[in-house]
């Protein structure tokens, strides 16, 4: 699979899971890691390849080594499975500077765990162009057609990319970070509907790739982010309608 096939799969991948997670609530704000969920899938997918428990184990560390920034290590399960989940535990709350910390809890492993795929999601950053503090003001942010809330927004007046794409009627809004590779896409829809955007009825792959137009001077307004989870959402029954 060529690298340009990947990406549009997991382009697919990640459209068709945000679609399923729509349906229980169009209402709610979601937020999930895609690519974490097609990498660990694509892990579980190396670990049933094999003639045998012994080929499959060696064939599946070494197959990780190269495309994965981390190399699997074996564990021993069987003999200290308490001792290893606290060693996981400790290790992703080092990673992640103590945000994540117990991410397997005591009914996680067992003795007759086989193998554990552990995948967390942890992104630092800063925007290229910075909002400035003493520009964030509240403003009204609509929420649908009749219904809108004060917010914090932060405001700045800089050059950005915005493009259009006709099949959605949204604009999309390049807002890059500090990592030049990495940027964040606002979709601007022109219209919603009662309760939603509806963005996730029209949303596909072909389009969800829209490009943005060269830099043009622009004001934009921004909600604060200050992301607080409230509550998990139960991802595995929306994987099993898409496999």
């Amino acid at each position: 699979m060529t690298m340009d096939a990947l990406q549009l799969a997991n382009t697919a991948f990640a459209v068709d899971m945000f679609k399923k997670l729509c349906e229980k609530d169009r209402t709610a704000n979601i937020v999930f890691a895609p690519l974490c969920t097609s990498t660990s899938l694509a892990l579980a997918y190396k670990a049933t390849k094999g003639d045998t428990a012994d080929q499959m184990k060696k064939d599946f560390v070494n197959s990780t080594k190269r495309p994965f920034p981390s190399e699997l290590e074996l564990v021993e399960f069987k003999e200290k499975a308490e001792e290893t989940r606290q060693k996981i535990n400790k290790s992703l709350s080092e990673l992640t500077d103590g945000k994540m910390e117990n991410i397997l809890n005591e009914d996680s492993v067992s003795d007759q765990t086989q193998i554990l795929l552990v995948n967390a999601a942890y992104f630092v950053t800063n925007w290229m162009k910075k909002f400035p503090e003493a520009e964030i003001k509240e403003c009204p942010f609509k929420v649908n057609k009749t219904e809108t809330k004060p917010v914090q927004m932060m405001n700045l007046e800089a050059t950005f990319c915005l493009g259009y794409v006709k099949e959605l009627n949204v604009a999309i809004l390049e807002l890059p970070c500090l990592n030049k590779h990495i940027s964040m896409l606002i979709l601007l829809p022109k219209d919603i509907e009662d309760e939603t955007t509806g963005l996730e009825k029209v949303l596909h792959v072909n389009n969800a790739a829209g490009t943005t137009s060269p830099e043009s001077e622009l004001e934009g307004a921004v909600p604060e982010n200050k992301p607080e989870l409230s509550q998990e959402r139960e991802t595995s029954p929306s994987l099993v309608c898409l496999l």
